[in-house]
């Protein structure tokens, strides 16, 4: 044990720094500059009053943080630390002398001196605003702002702490030290439901880790990744959460921190309604919290990937694995894992149907859920299992109130996948309880969260980052196998070239023998083959082309009279229209005609062109247009623009966007410029890099009422519109913005990308 340094020779200071720098290369621990320059600086014999303080401030930090808590260590540690305080005092070395006091604090409190240690962390800020260090500021803020309890009550004067440290060490450029301060913060910001500015606190810490030169981040994305996962952020969520995976593995951790990376990245994936992944990130989590003997985190594990065996539907092995479970820990359970069986028995017994076993189960989830308040963790979790059995059950009434209660959280938290939930089971209690209007009304709510879950954008995104990771891991076990082969390889080729040499060469002469001898004989048959083939093709072509002409002669027939069948479908409504005194029958039957025409042009079209399956839709649209002006109720002061691509559209997908820009078009004339005012009808068509067509018709209007429910209408024309868009695979987008908008995005057919 050192006991004291007052005569501290360069000798023996170059033999501590010595054996200090084999033990850190001996055990992989890694220095920071600062401590790897002073070392390096001791071991080159400049042996200065400040690398004599550093030293022995590195040395005393060295004993303190030591594994095991030997007395031994600390008095060490303690002893260090004072001698580097008579150091930086005789010497006046400001920056020493107060890290050699916070250093001496940071003792006192692991002796146990809470009081005195805190009171030296003082004393230190006070020497530093004396002598005006901001690094030294900012280390008295980040270190009591460690001591501040991490509780509700105190949270927010804990964060106000790391915010002042963070002030500190970015004035003094001291980036090793704002970085791990600028992570926490964001942790705590987390904690303190402030996802917004954690993200923009950890974004900040990203920065800070690549100017401090330091590869670990791996922590920071997972927080990012967390945040994300409560924002409904699924795509951003696995992103960051795949980042994290990926950095932690190519810096070979293998700490608890890996651990919860992975289960992280594992509820992400259960979010995504992805269990197979998410199971198997689980199960990686579970082996290195089991390598940890971590207690509550390899039960919180366990129940994770019991929940998501439920999900997939194999109750029978997530009930096995429960119960295995239960006598496992049936002595050692966490103060959570108590609360938590008896919500997994309740869901299983449901899955199975069994619900005379889930009964007793639900008693004691609802005695748990009912001490509960909306705030804390699991109270949505207990909520959606007591409304699911209660509908499995038939006790709409008693489900109702709670299932509006989860409808209202899901709402707050954005999450898609609780709303959808919540929707489905309104909308069975809804019609269990003879409300059909609400229950049609929750029906078309759960199809739209259902559909915003995963949207073809996200869901490529996330295909995108899955296939980009696993190809990267893959491809460092093919470099790994290839450089093992090559290995293989050379040893083999060294012992055995002369032989391989020898019966190449004998091959080859005998393959020339054979080669030369059967060749000719080969190229005659082939020849007789090949006449006798070319004369079948002729025969064959010939008759295709002639059963080709009369096909393309009965489709031009066949377009032609469909569309004469329309035009008299058309005159006849025109004059049926004739006798009604009904305003209302009228204006139905003129909308009736104008979609009729909107077809018949298609059919046309079709019968006077080459291409009998396919349609210009620059010319379709601009005859459309010709055909509203002329026969709807057009008004002068209206101009219609269009901007229009060359698009190719077959008939299964002109018919449906022919109709839905008929009725957008005549309800925009309608309704859009009530008082004459002049009016601007803008139509856009565009066929992206994706191969989706984007089709937009825009006005200048008055804009929709504010009553209107985009996906709750009963009107004819938005419903017209909707279903039409879902027979081409699109999507709708109505938004009132000086004016209306409407957008429908739709994929092109496969057969006619490249046309």
């Amino acid at each position: 044990m050192i006991k004291t340094f007052p005569f501290l020779s360069k000798i023996s200071l170059l033999l501590i720094a010595t054996g200090l720098l084999s033990y850190f290369e001996a055990n992989a621990k890694v220095l920071t500059l600062p401590q790897a320059d002073s070392l390096k600086r001791v071991l080159k014999g400049k042996v200065t009053p400040a690398n004599l303080a550093k030293t022995q401030l590195l040395l005393s930090e060295h004993f303190l943080l030591r594994d095991g808590e030997l007395k031994s260590d600390l008095d060490s540690a303690s002893t260090l630390a004072e001698e580097a305080t008579r150091v930086s005092v005789v010497n006046n070395l400001h920056q020493e002398y107060v890290k050699s006091l916070y250093l001496r604090g940071s003792i006192l409190l692991e002796k146990g001196f809470r009081a005195e240690g805190r009171g030296m962390f003082r004393k230190a800020l006070g020497f530093a605003k004396l002598y005006n260090l901001p690094e030294e500021k900012g280390d008295y803020f980040e270190k009591e702002g460690h001591l501040i309890e991490q509780d509700e009550q105190h949270i927010k004067q804990k964060i106000q702490f790391y915010q002042k440290a963070i002030l500190y060490f970015a004035q003094a450029n001291a980036y090793e030290k704002e970085a791990p301060a600028r992570q926490m913060l964001g942790d705590l910001l987390i904690i303190d439901n402030q996802k917004e500015q954690a993200l923009k606190e950890l974004h900040s810490a990203l920065i800070a880790f690549r100017k401090a030169k330091i590869p670990d981040t791996q922590g920071v994305y997972k927080l990012m990744a967390n945040v994300y996962i409560q924002m409904g952020k699924y795509d951003n969520a696995l992103e960051n959460s795949i980042s994290a995976v990926k950095i932690a593995e190519s810096l070979k951790d293998s700490s608890l921190q890996m651990s919860s990376i992975y289960n992280t990245t594992a509820l992400v994936y259960y979010y995504l309604k992805q269990e197979k992944p998410a199971v198997a990130y689980w199960e990686k989590a579970l082996v290195l919290a089991k390598k940890y003997q971590e207690r509550s985190y390899i039960q919180m594990i366990s129940g994770n990937i019991i929940t998501a065996k439920a999900r997939i539907n194999d109750y029978k092995g997530a009930l096995k694995d429960l119960i295995f479970f239960e006598k496992k820990y049936a002595k050692d359970l966490s103060d959570e894992m108590i609360g938590r069986i008896p919500y997994l028995y309740l869901n299983i017994y449901i899955g199975l149907r069994e619900f005379d076993k889930a009964q007793p189960h639900y008693q004691k989830v609802w005695e748990i859920f009912s001490k509960l308040s909306p705030e804390q963790a699991y109270y949505k979790f207990y909520l959606n299992s007591i409304t699911r059995y209660l509908i499995e059950t038939h006790q709409y009434k008693k489900a109702y109130p709670l299932l509006l209660d989860y409808e209202k959280i899901a709402i707050q938290e954005k999450n898609y996948l609780y709303l959808s939930l919540a929707y489905q089971n309104i909308y069975k209690a809804d019609s269990a309880l003879g409300r059909l209007q609400d229950a049609v009304k929750h029906l078309k709510l759960y199809k739209v969260a259902s559909d915003s879950l995963l949207n073809i954008e996200k869901a490529k995104q996330l295909i995108n980052l899955q296939v980009k990771f696993e190809t990267e891991q893959k491809d460092k076990n093919i470099q790994i196998l290839q450089q093992k082969t090559e290995i293989q390889n050379s040893i083999i080729q060294n012992e055995r070239v002369l032989k391989v040499n020898i019966i190449v060469g004998a091959v080859i002469l005998l393959l020339l023998l054979v080669i030369s001898v059967s060749r000719y004989r080969l190229k005659q048959k082939v020849n007789l083959q090949l006449e006798k083939k070319q004369a079948e093709i002729n025969k064959q072509n010939d008759l295709l082309k002639k059963l080709l002409n009369e096909k393309e002669w009965l489709l031009r027939e066949i377009h032609h009279r469909v569309k004469n069948n329309l035009q008299v479908v058309i005159s006849l409504l025109n004059a049926q229209s004739a006798h009604l005194n009904n305003q209302d029958a009228i204006v139905a039957i003129q909308k009736s005609q104008q979609r009729m025409q909107a077809i018949s042009l298609i059919h046309q079209k079709l019968y006077q062109t080459d291409g009998l399956s396919t349609i210009d839709m620059r010319w379709y649209i601009a005859e459309l247009i010709s055909y509203v002006k002329e026969y709807s109720n057009f008004k002068q002061n209206i101009t219609i623009d269009y901007v229009l691509e060359d698009v190719i559209l077959d008939v299964s997908q002109a018919v449906p966007v022919g109709l839905i820009l008929n009725e957008v078009i005549n309800n925009a004339i309608k309704y859009a410029f009530p008082h004459q005012s002049n009016g601007v009808i803008r139509i856009c068509l565009q066929l992206d890099d994706q191969n989706f067509v984007h089709l937009g018709v825009r006005d200048n209007g008055i804009g929709l009422p504010d009553d209107f429910l985009q996906h709750t209408s009963e009107s004819l024309g938005v419903n017209l519109i909707y279903g039409l868009a879902e027979q081409i695979d699109g999507n709708v987008e109505i938004i009132s913005d000086n004016g209306v908008k409407v957008q429908i995005v739709f994929p092109l057919h496969k057969e006619l990308v490249n046309v």
